[in-house]
C-alpha cells in the first residue's frame, strides 16, 4: 500500500512539473510573436518606401483624367529592357531648343562646366546652401544651355537609333544614301554617330552653344559635319539630303499647326525624290494619363546626372503641356542644380493624322514604336504611343 501511494505522489509531481515547462515555453513564444526585433521593425518600413518608389518610377501619375477631344500625353518613361506584346512601351522625352542664342558653357571640361554653373546662378541673385563643402543651386536656366550634360542624358540611346536609321535607309531609298540631315540637332549626339558611320551630315539647331558643342566632339573624334544655326521652320540645304531624321519630340516644340506643317514641307523640299524624313515623337493613346513625371540617372566618369522631367500643367484647348526638367550634377562634394520650364504641342493619332493629310509632299509609309525594331511595324491608332513615322517623298 505504501508503494502504491509512493508511486501516485512521483506520477503527480512529474506531470506538473511538464505542465509548468509547457507553459513556460508557449508564454516565452507568445511573448516572442508579439514583439519583434529592432531590426525587423526598421526593415519593414524600409521595404514599403522602395516599393513605393519602384511603383512611382514605373509610372507616376500626379492629377486623375480629364476628358477632352484631343487628350494631351503625359506618359514620361524610360523604355523597359523586356517587351510587353500588345501594350505601349513606356517612354522617355527627348527635346531641342527652340531659342535664339542664350549664353552658354561652351567647355565640356566637366570641373570647369560646374565652377560655371554656380557663377551663373550666384550673379542671377540665387542664394546658395552651404553643407560643408558642397554647394547646391538653381539657376533658372535652359538646359539646352548645357549641352555636355544634356547629351550625356540621352547618349546610350544614340546606337539603337543610329541603327535603326540605317535599316530604314536599306528599306525604303532607292540607291544608295550619302548625305542625311537632322533639323533640330542640338548637341549633336546624333550628327556625331552618323558621322563616325560614314556619311555626310548636316545638322540644324537654332541654340549656338549647342552647335559648339557638336563642334568640339567633331573636333575631338577627327569628323566633319555642315552645322547650321537657323529655324526648323525655314532653311535651305546647298544639296537635297537622301534621308532626313528628327527624334524624340524635338517637332513637339513647334507649338502651333502652321509651324509644324511649315517644317515638314520645307523637310520635303530639301529631300531628294525618294528621300525619306524619319519623325520620332509621343502621341497619347486612347484613355492616357494627362499628368506625369519621370526620373532618370546617367554617369560620366565621377559624375554622376540626376535627371528630373515633370509635366506641371495641361492645356487641352491649346493641346499645349508645359514642363519643368532638374538635372541635378554631382562630382564630389560638388552638387548642382539647373532647372528649366518648356513647352510642348500634344498630339494623338488623329491629330497627327489630319497634319499629315495637310502636306502631300510626304507620304506616309509605317509607323514604328521605339523598340525600332524594322521588322515591326505597327498600327497607327489609339493604342500607340511611342511613335516613329516613315514618311517619304515621292520619287
Amino acid at each position: 500500500m505504501m508503494l502504491e501511494w509512493w508511486l501516485y505522489e512521483l506520477f503527480a509531481y512529474a506531470r506538473s512539473s511538464v505542465f509548468t515547462c509547457l507553459e513556460f515555453y508557449f508564454t516565452l513564444a507568445k511573448s516572442s510573436s508579439v514583439s519583434p526585433t529592432a531590426s525587423s521593425v526598421k526593415a519593414s518600413p524600409q521595404k514599403r518606401i522602395k516599393t513605393t518608389a519602384s511603383k512611382l518610377n514605373a509610372n507616376i501619375t500626379e492629377r486623375p483624367d480629364q476628358e477632352t477631344a484631343n487628350p494631351p500625353d503625359a506618359e514620361l518613361i524610360k523604355p523597359k529592357k523586356a517587351k510587353t506584346v500588345n501594350a505601349s512601351k513606356p517612354r522617355v522625352t527627348k527635346t531641342k531648343s527652340t531659342d535664339g542664342n542664350p549664353t552658354s558653357i561652351k567647355s565640356t571640361s566637366v570641373k570647369k562646366a560646374l565652377a560655371e554653373i554656380s557663377a551663373s546662378a550666384n550673379t542671377s541673385g540665387k542664394k546658395t546652401a552651404k553643407k560643408k563643402a558642397a554647394k547646391n543651386t538653381e539657376p533658372e536656366k535652359s538646359w539646352y544651355d548645357y549641352p555636355h550634360y544634356y547629351d550625356v542624358g540621352f547618349r546610350e540611346d544614340t546606337p539603337r537609333e543610329a541603327k535603326f536609321f540605317e535599316k530604314a535607309f536599306a528599306k525604303y531609298i532607292p540607291g544608295k544614301v550619302k548625305r542625311v540631315f537632322e533639323p533640330g540637332c542640338g548637341s549633336g549626339r546624333l550628327v556625331v554617330e552618323m558621322a563616325e558611320r560614314g556619311f555626310q551630315v548636316t545638322g540644324l539647331d537654332l541654340n549656338q552653344p549647342a552647335l559648339d558643342y557638336c563642334k568640339e566632339q567633331l573636333d575631338k573624334k577627327g569628323l566633319k559635319a555642315t552645322l547650321m544655326n537657323g529655324d526648323m521652320t525655314a532653311f535651305e540645304l546647298k544639296r537635297p539630303a537622301d534621308a532626313a531624321f528628327n527624334t524624340i519630340n524635338t517637332f513637339r516644340h513647334l507649338l502651333t499647326e502652321e509651324d509644324a506643317v511649315k517644317h515638314l514641307k520645307c523637310v520635303a523640299a530639301n529631300l531628294r525624290p525618294g528621300g525619306i524624313y524619319i519623325l520620332g515623337l509621343h502621341l497619347l493613346p486612347t484613355g492616357g494619363d494627362f499628368y506625369g513625371s519621370e526620373k532618370w540617372k546617367a554617369k560620366e566618369g565621377r559624375t554622376q546626372i540626376n535627371y528630373s522631367l515633370t509635366v506641371v500643367d495641361s492645356l487641352p484647348k491649346q493641346r499645349h503641356e508645359k514642363l519643368r526638367i532638374t538635372m541635378t550634377i554631382k562630382k564630389g562634394k560638388s552638387v548642382v542644380r539647373v532647372s528649366d520650364h518648356f513647352t510642348l504641342r500634344l498630339y494623338n493619332y488623329k491629330n497627327i493624322k489630319t497634319l499629315f493629310a495637310q502636306v502631300p509632299e510626304l507620304v506616309l509609309r509605317d509607323v514604328y514604336d521605339f523598340w525600332y525594331e524594322i521588322d515591326e511595324p505597327q498600327k497607327l491608332d489609339g493604342n500607340i504611343a511611342d511613335s516613329v513615322f516613315i514618311l517619304q517623298k515621292p520619287a
